[in-house]
C-alpha cells in the first residue's frame, strides 16, 4: 500500500483529498482522516515511524480503532486509490 501511495506526486495529493471528500465516491470520515494521518509520513512511510499499531492509537475522530479496524479501513483506502488512480 505505502508504494502506491509513494507513487503519487505531491501535486496529485490535493485531487486524491477532494475525490476522498467528494460524497459521491467515499462516505467514510475515517478514510478520511486515516489518510490524513498517512499524509504526515509522505513521502517516506517509514515502517518504523508508521504502521499498523501506530495508526491504531492514534484517535481518528474522536475514537480509537483496533489494529485489525484500521486494517480494514487502510484496505478501503487503498480501493479508493486505486479507483483514482485508474
Amino acid at each position: 500500500m505505502y508504494e502506491l501511495f509513494k507513487s503519487l506526486r505531491k501535486e496529485e495529493l490535493p485531487e486524491f483529498e477532494a475525490y476522498l471528500n467528494s460524497p459521491f465516491l467515499n462516505s467514510s470520515e475515517v478514510i478520511k482522516e486515516i489518510f490524513k494521518n498517512l499524509l504526515r509520513y509522505y513521502p517516506e512511510f517509514d515502517p518504523l515511524k508508521i504502521n499498523y499499531r501506530i495508526l491504531s492509537r492514534m484517535k481518528v475522530i474522536d475514537k480509537f480503532y483496533s489494529e485489525s479496524e484500521i486494517r480494514a479501513y487502510i484496505s478501503k483506502l487503498n480501493k479508493k486509490l486505486l479507483e483514482f488512480c485508474q
